[in-house]
């Protein structure tokens, strides 16, 4: 079963980093990008998300959030800045020294080396999407446009996804912090999903029929974290009180 399941994840993998590369090579040939320079970044672009140590944010996230930009094509006013957005935003991706938004900005400033030279990234443009990539540190989008909205619940979509799809969401970024303890993990990922739920999941109207979905998938994985803490402190309290019991029948 275990090599049925990896043979799955690989063909799913590859699959994934097929269309994603199409896509780029679209983006690239809009820019006027060389194919010597498209490949070369591919190649750093397939890296990066291939790390060994990712298990959710790889190609096949990717790929999922440009499948969502085509289905929502029709309102993209810059589709092509988006699926760069998209491409880029989880690029760097330390779970052990990238916290406090320290991805996003090096994701954000790999951006900008692939832009530099770009004759169809101006100034304004490239800035922009710099915004965007940052701005996935938190997900607070009041300030950008309707791109960078829909960009942010293109992200955000997995929360609200059906209950096969979220646990292996759920599964997959505890392998990516498999370096955190049973207990921290349970109160600090119990923690993130309140807050990120404690207000609007998802900034645009085509997201909002999702929120009551998001909202109860995390909540659900939030009370099942909080209830393995529970139990895990009542079996501590009842060792506590039998092991007390046993040395005081030696008194």
């Amino acid at each position: 079963m275990a090599s049925l399941n990896r043979n799955h994840d690989s063909a799913r993998n590859a699959a994934a980093a097929s269309r994603v590369r199409r896509r780029w090579a679209v983006a690239c040939e809009s820019l006027g990008v060389t194919e010597a320079r498209q490949e070369a970044w591919w190649l750093l672009i397939e890296a990066g998300y291939g790390e060994a140590h990712r298990h959710y944010h790889t190609l096949v996230h990717i790929d999922a959030m440009l499948a969502l930009a085509s289905e929502h094509g029709d309102v993209l006013r810059d589709s092509v800045a988006v699926d760069l957005a998209i491409i880029f935003h989880d690029i760097v991706y330390d779970a052990v020294k990238g916290g406090g938004g320290r991805n996003e900005r090096e994701s954000a400033q790999r951006f900008v080396e692939f832009a530099e030279g770009c004759t169809g990234l101006p100034k304004d443009r490239v800035a922009k999407i710099v915004r965007w990539i940052a701005l996935t540190w938190t997900h607070k989008c009041e300030d950008i446009d309707g791109d960078g909205r829909l960009f942010m619940d293109f992200d955000m979509a997995i929360l609200g996804s059906g209950p096969v799809e979220y646990a292996r969401y759920a599964r997959n970024v505890r392998c990516e912090y498999a370096h955190v303890n049973w207990l921290f993990w349970r109160l600090g990922r119990s923690k993130f999903l309140v807050g990120s739920t404690s207000t609007k999941v998802f900034a645009t109207a085509r997201f909002a029929p999702l929120e009551v979905a998001a909202r109860a998938n995390a909540r659900a994985e939030a009370r099942q974290l909080l209830l393995e803490l529970l139990a895990a402190g009542c079996t501590l309290v009842a060792g506590l009180v039998v092991g007390s019991r046993v040395m005081l029948s030696y008194l």
